[in-house]
């Protein structure tokens, strides 16, 4: 297994490494704003992969543009020995970036990055677990920061996800304080789930942030850490898997989180800050001016499928909650498209309950 040195391998007492994965999907505006406010993390020990995800824009142009003209880094050939063996055949590109010589004009010094590049859209599950498994042959990471492209962090984010998973061995995915564009909590760190109707409750969702945070109590309401950031062990990777790619969009990280119970905990650590735009990339935010139509089909499959699979007594009411939730959207706009795709994937997960997505 290759490994490349960072800044503090020299460390005689090093800070644990972590990948910093970042999916990127006909959305490079959002990824480098992203990528710009994880380069300020005050973290010392860290590595950026970002996996396009066969975007059909300028994305690949405006990343590998950002890397060498903006941060002054060189591009090096990926080494085939990165690349998971088994896997090749999902890589359309594979680049690494790295600074030789001396530093950039401002005088700061950047972490190694990758870009990758899918043959196809393989989903969020998808495109994660191919730059998970990049990440574990190019420098077997600690941890595993997987962070939506629509989000900014500030810098003592990582270090805070660092710091409170450290203190607990059996922590298996640690969340963030997910704060709207306007400063209000979208989850503290994640949800329940309400299983009879198939869908979440953020934790404190749509309130002011709160001076103070009982980090114990959300940590005993928490069921599943939010997928707009999840800090994951490796040791969790190792034992539970990595996400279903059946799911393509939605409740990957429900998934894993009931594929690990009573194996790993989850936590919460609350100075870690996360401003997420909800449904940017994909246009599934709870702004009906940004839903899009498909988001419904893969949210009504997804749900039905987790359903199947882990609360089947519930599955009547998750299909009626799901029909009525697309009535809901549908019938003010009269697009009644919503309703078929809702149905359709519906349909789709129960008859296909083990298929992959295409």
């Amino acid at each position: 297994m290759m490994h490349l040195q960072t800044d503090s391998d020299s460390d005689p007492l090093p800070k644990p490494r972590v990948a910093v994965i970042i999916l990127n999907w006909n959305g490079w505006i959002d990824t480098l704003q992203c990528i710009s406010s994880v380069l300020q993390s005050n973290y010392p020990n860290y590595r950026v992969i970002i996996c396009d995800n066969h975007s059909c824009d300028d994305s690949m142009v405006e990343l590998e543009s950002f890397f060498v003209q903006r941060l002054y880094l060189n591009e090096l050939k990926a080494p085939s020995t990165v690349i998971p063996p088994g896997l090749g055949n999902r890589f359309a590109s594979c680049s690494v970036y790295a600074r030789h010589g001396s530093l950039d004009p401002s005088g700061r010094t950047f972490p190694k990055a990758a870009i990758l590049r899918t043959t196809t859209n393989t989903g969020f599950a998808g495109g994660n677990n191919v730059a998970i498994n990049f990440a574990k042959h190019w420098f077997s990471p600690d941890y595993y920061w997987l962070l939506n492209n629509d989000t900014r962090v500030t810098p003592n984010t990582l270090s805070a996800l660092i710091d409170r998973m450290s203190t607990d061995p059996d922590a298996g995915i640690c969340g963030a304080t997910i704060l709207s564009w306007d400063g209000n909590v979208q989850t503290l760190g994640g949800c329940r789930y309400l299983k009879w109707a198939g869908t979440a409750a953020p934790l404190y969702g749509g309130r002011p942030r709160p001076l103070r945070v009982g980090t114990q109590d959300v940590e005993k309401s928490m069921e599943y850490v939010a997928g707009a950031s999840m800090l994951v062990s490796r040791r969790f990777i190792e034992t539970v898997g990595l996400m279903d790619e059946g799911y393509f969009l939605y409740f990957e990280e429900i998934d894993w989180a009931r594929r690990a119970a009573g194996r790993f905990t989850f936590r919460y650590a609350p100075e870690a800050v996360v401003f997420h735009r909800e449904g940017g990339t994909i246009g599934s935010s709870q702004a009906g001016i940004r839903r899009s139509e498909r988001s419904f089909y893969w949210l009504c499959r997804s749900r039905i499928r987790f359903t199947l699979r882990h609360h089947p007594a519930a599955l009547p009411t998750v299909v009626f909650f799901s029909v009525m939730n697309a009535l809901r959207w549908a019938l003010p706009s009269h697009n009644f498209r919503i309703l078929t795709l809702c149905i359709r994937g519906i349909l789709d997960a129960i008859s296909k309950p083990r298929a992959q997505a295409a």
